[in-house]
């Protein structure tokens, strides 16, 4: 609701829901001032409909409360040169680099998670450059090769 009080045109996806969650979000919708179309709710996407997904979005917002070591939702987004709003438990700041490549906001602070989706969702020159950006650090920082030359050097340091 403070999203859309700011940013009516707004729709939101949820996306790898288990079925007993998505009766949950429903009733929780049924009680906000959201209106039901202005959700969709997905189980477990892949492939084809997974990449459409991504590209048809503004921006990613993942505020887990799970203290998740290295979220793969925050990659995806990257890979698809998207802005992520993410949360601060766990391992997404170890990726999301706060006013670069999206933002990290406290899930459980409504308003600070609202305001800084708001602010991607206004400004579509910010999401294209945090999109950006987060691709060129996946691709530079993080890819397959990096992080294999990363662990083969700390095996050669310490194999002896």
């Amino acid at each position: 609701p403070l999203i859309l009080k700011e940013v009516p045109e707004a729709g939101i996806i949820i996306a790898g829901v288990k079925k007993d969650e998505k009766e949950k979000i429903a009733e929780y919708i049924k009680k906000t001032v959201i209106e039901k179309d202005k959700v969709e709710i997905f189980d477990y996407l892949n492939g084809k409909d997974l990449d459409y997904t991504y590209k048809s979005s503004s921006l990613v917002v993942s505020p887990s409360l799970y203290s998740d070591p290295f979220p793969g939702v925050n990659l995806e987004a990257a890979l698809h040169g998207k802005a992520v709003v993410t949360t601060c438990f766990g391992g997404t700041k170890e990726f999301i680099i706060d006013g670069q490549t999206g933002h990290v906001a406290n899930p459980f602070n409504k308003e600070e998670l609202a305001e800084k989706i708001i602010v991607i969702l206004k400004d579509n020159k910010k999401a294209e450059r945090f999109g950006k950006a987060n691709f060129e650090r996946l691709k530079n920082n993080f890819s397959t090769e990096k992080q294999a030359g990363i662990l083969l050097d700390w095996y050669k340091k310490y194999a002896n």
